[in-house]
């Protein structure tokens, strides 16, 4: 295959990302190239679609591309696919290694030199803290991120919608709806003029939850359906599970219960190659507790609550996230009549903080973005 060709598949996955109808051609023309990088980026890029759609297919593509890397020799490749690794680790609910994969391809990248790889890596340990509930340091590593990526040249910098969400989700963890959507809101605007619209969904669903928790609800509820078909639409599955598990939410607040059951059910029996973080299935179990609690159904609230403890029990950083669950038990066990049971989670669920985001986290996230926008208002004074 002359190199024209494979350049120009190169530019269109880096447009569109891989899709499942031609995962297959694209494995054909990897193996097949004598191009060793563009054969590498383009099975880095199936991997990355796989870690969200068949984590099996993600791991062997991974490890594939990492042994042509190591054996071509190309660094800038191998530390690409070191951090994508770390990406599949961190999707997949095992941090110590997704973390051993970040720090390994940002050391490597500061060593070589190598700006955007670094941004992207820094971006990614942001959200490693994140998913492990530390959220100060989330934010610095997603701001830091954003500084170093205004270094790089306007052609090759990470997309800042990355940074611009990630950003959101933060603030959005921390109960800054209107914050967060003021970060998600300019994610999406970037997403749409650079036509990204495979990342859409996820941007539509992070701007339902902030309209949801600021109590418009009819704009939730209309960005959750739009989110929804647009996941459908582009066979984005990992973001259509996390649409209907968050509009449930909304719908079990409207006393819509048993549509809320029959897409959390779908979203608890999704298929097995579509990940389902830890996190995420502590809130479908909280959520199916709600739903049928309020149903009056508590023997069937306390067989998915108690599937969630577990889970707590194995991951101490989701801790933040188990109030709900120990409230689902607390009414399960005192609408059955076991009030001793009842208590001791009433007591579990006093003991969770349900504000996190104290004064002092609050004043350190503001004089990290006071810093960050600071320092653009300078650079550009210098120009």
């Amino acid at each position: 295959m002359n190199l024209m060709r494979v350049l120009l598949l190169l530019v269109l996955i880096t447009a569109c990302n891989a899709n499942a109808q031609n995962i297959d051609s694209l494995m054909t023309v990897a193996r097949t190239t004598k191009n060793d990088s563009a054969a590498i980026k383009i099975l880095n890029s199936v991997a990355y679609y796989s870690i969200f759609n068949d984590t099996k297919k993600a791991y062997s593509t991974l490890q594939e591309a990492k042994r042509r890397a190591i054996k071509a020799k190309l660094n800038y490749n191998y530390i690409e696919l070191t951090n994508t690794e770390g990406v599949y680790y961190d999707v997949t609910g095992k941090r110590d290694s997704a973390k051993y994969f970040f720090s390994k391809a940002l050391s490597l990248s500061k060593k070589e030199g190598l700006v955007e790889l670094e941004t992207r890596t820094t971006n990614n340990l942001g959200m490693l803290n994140w998913n492990m509930g530390d959220f100060n340091e989330a934010l610095k590593y997603f701001f830091k991120a954003l500084k170093l990526n205004e270094k790089l040249p306007e052609k090759t910098r990470v997309p800042e919608s990355t940074m611009l969400g990630n950003i959101g989700l933060i603030y959005q963890e921390m109960g800054q709806h209107d914050k967060a959507l003021e970060f998600h809101k300019k994610a999406f605007d970037y997403r749409k003029a650079n036509n990204r619209i495979l990342e859409l969904p996820g941007c539509i669903n992070n701007i339902a939850i902030c309209y949801g928790r600021l109590g418009k609800t009819a704009t939730a509820i209309e960005k959750y359906k739009e989110g929804i078909a647009l996941a459908k639409q582009y066979k984005n599955y990992t973001e259509y599970y996390k649409l209907l598990e968050n509009y449930s939410g909304i719908l079990i607040e409207q006393k819509q219960f048993k549509i809320a059951i029959a897409y959390l059910l779908e979203a608890l029996n999704r298929p097995a190659e579509i990940p389902f973080p830890e996190k995420s299935k502590l809130s479908v179990y909280s959520e199916l507790a709600n739903a049928y609690n309020n149903l009056g159904q508590s023997a069937t609230a306390l067989k998915y609550a108690k599937l969630g403890l577990p889970i707590i029990e194995a991951n101490p950083d989701l801790k933040n996230y188990s109030g709900d669950l120990y409230l689902g038990l607390t009414h399960a066990y005192y609408m059955l009549g076991d009030e001793d049971r009842g208590q001791e989670y009433i007591i579990k669920f006093a003991g969770v903080t349900k504000d996190r985001f104290s004064s002092e986290n609050a004043s350190e996230m503001a004089d990290l973005e006071v810093k960050f926008e600071t320092e653009k208002k300078e650079r550009l004074l210098a120009q």
